[in-house]
């Protein structure tokens, strides 16, 4: 075997090997943190508005995130509502004066009621994120295997 037929052998697999390790991927994973989930595409964040943004080719998932982010919009107005009702009172309590507690037990409800809103975001935005990502096309899998080829044993390039 020629010297240079010896270099082309060794550098043809360095180079089609990782044009196929890492495909783009458009697939959106989500993770359970507290509290919901995390949504993410490419290893970006992906919050509701750019949800619905992605899915408007697709409406079936397009249709679940819409219910989803009817959900999210009002637990996100409630939650800061009652946050603030309930960190008036300990703000006061904790600077030393007479803290009103019936403003902390009323921004208690308005917390406790987000808990249902956010469970309905999850449960659409999930099924929204399972449609849009059972439509994308597979990736496809390509690369170097070792065997009998047409000519004997070798090394060959699937597609």
């Amino acid at each position: 075997m020629t010297m240079t037929r010896l270099f082309f052998t060794l550098l043809i697999p360095v180079i089609v090997h990782p044009a196929f390790s890492q495909p783009l991927d458009n697939h959106i994973t989500y993770t359970k943190v507290f509290g919901g989930y995390k949504f993410e595409q490419n290893g970006e964040m992906l919050n509701p508005k750019r949800m619905l943004d992605l899915f408007q080719g697709n409406e079936e998932a397009y249709e679940a995130m819409k219910k989803a982010k009817a959900n999210y919009d009002p637990a996100m107005v409630l939650s800061v509502i009652g946050g603030a009702l309930i960190g008036w009172p300990l703000g006061t309590a904790i600077g030393g004066g007479d803290p009103n507690w019936a403003l902390a037990g009323i921004g208690a409800v308005f917390v406790v009621g987000t808990i249902p809103l956010s469970k309905a975001f999850n449960r659409h935005a999930i099924r929204a994120v399972d449609i849009y990502n059972a439509k994308l096309q597979p990736s496809a899998s390509a690369g170097l295997y070792f065997g009998a080829t047409g000519y004997g044993i070798g090394i060959g390039l699937r597609l």
